[in-house]
């Protein structure tokens, strides 16, 4: 369903009946917050999620993020583009740090483009980062990110 979750909780709910229970929903990352706003248990289906942050993790970089930024935040800010942009930001750290690691010269007076340069050259090459929206992330030629897509199962189905 490569749709919202508000459009989507129509289609479930009227759906819920008519589609077998070991039937699964399978949405992008709009489905992020689906059960803070739909009470998944009016349908016996599973309901998952594929994104590149989970907001519910209880383990690793992803959890340690969410657990940091409630206390300081709460949740209801809480969502994918604030663990994006983390992730950007460490990205470039750590794409400066390997640049200068290598050899490579970054002052407070380098310009905009010799910068760019420079990390041009760092994600397009054998760089890696992992944040809390995935690990081993690395960059194309082309800038596209490859990562591996993960599954979110917001709701099991019900027996």
């Amino acid at each position: 369903m490569p749709i919202y979750y508000q459009p989507a909780t129509i289609f479930m709910t009227q759906a819920k009946d008519q589609l077998a229970a070991n039937t699964v929903y399978y949405g992008c990352d709009g489905f992020d917050g689906l059960e803070s706003e739909f009470d998944v248990t009016s349908v016996p289906q599973e309901i998952t999620m594929l994104s590149h942050f989970n907001s519910k993790a209880t383990d690793g970089a992803a959890a340690e993020f969410v657990k940091k930024y409630t206390e300081k935040y709460g949740v209801d800010t809480l969502n994918q583009f604030g663990a994006s942009a983390y992730d950007c930001v460490y990205a470039i750290y750590e794409a400066m740090k390997a640049a200068v690691d290598s050899g490579k010269e970054i002052s407070v007076t380098i310009s905009a483009s010799d910068l760019c340069d420079i990390l041009k050259e760092q994600f397009t090459g054998d760089f890696t980062f992992s944040g809390v929206t995935g690990e081993e992330i690395a960059w194309e030629d082309n800038g596209y990110v490859g990562k591996s897509a993960v599954k979110y199962v917001i709701k099991e189905a019900t027996k």
